[in-house]
């Protein structure tokens, strides 16, 4: 989907706590046992929109996973870059507790978030207060934030602040277009390619 080199491109030395008070955009994309939970911020400025992502796993899964995905889960959370859950699936009321903390930081405007295992989760965040919105991944509800996306990527009007399972995920992410045209990424075969991008 996206040259390696494009992205790069795009990092910068931003720091998170820079950002208290101002308004931001999340995309949250939760697993229950087999794939990464991720949870993006995005803060629009004038010049560039920065970009910051957690990700998590369930503890007891991660030396399986890691074999599985091809990627190094167990040196990424040694580094803190990847956050663990006790137990065989990821305990959404961990993800809750860091979601009210970020609120409390900043001025979430409103999550976007994919529907599939979602509804406990939603319906407690909705309950504390934050503004969640359903985003469904199919191809008319992607085209348009993918087509957006790469676009700020390609003209550097966005910066991220070079997380390695970030970067990781866009290598991995490849495109793929219905009979219309319109665009989604998706994860590859799973035979044949590292495939988890729910960063991205």
């Amino acid at each position: 989907w996206m040259e390696a080199e494009t992205w790069t491109a795009c990092t910068a030395d931003i720091k998170l706590d820079d950002y208290a008070g101002k308004p931001c955009f999340g995309g949250l994309d939760l697993s229950s046992n087999r794939d990464l939970t991720a949870l993006a911020l995005l803060f629009p400025g004038e010049d560039y929109d920065d970009l910051f992502t957690w990700f998590w796993l369930p503890r007891d899964n991660i030396i399986q996973l890691a074999e599985e995905n091809r990627g190094p889960y167990v040196q990424w959370a040694e580094q803190g870059l990847i956050e663990l859950t006790p137990g065989a699936v990821v305990d959404h009321t961990m993800i809750r507790k860091r979601l009210n903390e970020l609120a409390a930081q900043f001025d979430i405007q409103e999550i976007g978030y994919a529907p599939y295992n979602a509804v406990s989760l939603v319906t407690d965040l909705d309950n504390d207060g934050l503004k969640m919105k359903e985003h469904r991944q199919g191809f008319i509800s992607m085209n348009a934030p993918t087509k957006e996306f790469e676009r700020l990527v390609v003209s550097r009007r966005i910066r991220h602040a070079n997380h390695e399972v970030m970067n990781w995920m866009v290598s991995n992410a490849e495109a793929v277009f219905d009979a219309a045209g319109c665009v989604k990424l998706t994860k590859g075969d799973r035979k044949t390619s590292r495939y988890v991008i729910d960063g991205v």
